[in-house]
Parts: C-alpha cells; sequence; structure tokens
C-alpha cells in the first residue's frame, strides 16, 4: 500500500473482480457499494486493456494457422513461445492501483461494512483471499 492506495497484479483482477461481486451481494452501506461500483469498473477496464495488449502479444509471437492472416493462439511448439510467455509473464506482473482498500469491521465473530452495522455478514474464504489487499479489517472490540 502507498499512500492509502491498493497495487493489485494483473494476474489477481479475476479473482478480485468474483471477490467484488460476491461483496456486492452483502448488506453494503451506500459509500461503501458505489466505491465499490468504481473499483469492479476500474477492474474491468484494466481486464479489457491486458486482453488487447495480449491479443497484440499473440499476433507479434504466434504463428497464423492455416487460412489465417494473423496469429489467433500461441503454444509451446512455435518458435515465438518464450518470447511471448515473457512478455505475457510481464504484462501480468504490472500492477494496477486502486485508490484505497475497503475496511471490513469486526466485533468478536460479527463482521460488517460500518461500526453501526457488524452484523455478521459472510464471505467466502476464496472472496477474502482474492480481496487480498483490496480488504482490511478493523477489529472495534476490546
Amino acid at each position: 500500500m502507498d499512500n492509502g492506495a491498493v497495487k493489485i497484479r494483473n494476474r489477481e483482477l479475476a479473482g478480485a473482480q468474483a471477490a467484488l461481486r460476491e461483496c456486492g451481494n452483502t448488506r453494503i452501506p451506500m459509500g461503501v457499494a458505489l466505491r465499490m461500483v468504481s473499483v469492479q469498473r476500474l477492474i474491468k477496464d484494466r481486464i479489457d486493456d491486458v486482453n488487447e495488449v495480449n491479443t497484440g502479444l499473440v499476433e507479434r509471437h504466434g504463428e497464423p494457422g492455416e487460412g489465417e492472416e494473423t496469429a489467433t493462439q500461441v503454444n509451446s511448439e512455435m518458435p515465438g513461445w518464450f518470447a511471448y510467455m515473457a512478455a505475457f509473464n510481464d504484462l501480468m506482473n504490472e500492477e494496477l492501483e486502486v485508490p484505497e482498500h475497503f475496511v471490513l469491521y469486526q466485533d468478536g465473530d460479527q463482521v460488517g461494512w460500518s461500526k453501526a452495522e457488524v452484523n455478521g455478514i459472510s464471505l467466502t474464504p476464496n472472496a477474502i483471499m482474492d480481496m487480498a489487499d483490496l480488504l482490511h479489517i478493523e477489529n472495534i472490540g476490546d
């Protein structure tokens, strides 16, 4: 985290997107819900950009199939495979900066999106893991 911002790698975007979708199914205060929608849009746009860049990498390092003008795939049998994988790994390691993390408030076994409504929301362990750096849990109990 840097100045309150959260950085997530491109390879983590799909998991974060699914986790945010799951969070959207919980009872969320309006301010948190609005931020969540904004972050979901930011992630979706980034996924679209990553897919576009990856298409260019495939075209550059792959070989067109029979009847194709441009390459639509790259595999380990092709001479450009290692160059593609190096570029793809660089692409997946790039980071997206999200303005700030989401806070879950915890009081004993109860968890909520605001201190006033610690109401026992439940998120799957996968959602919590996939949100990783996007999520901060603040203990409000003693």
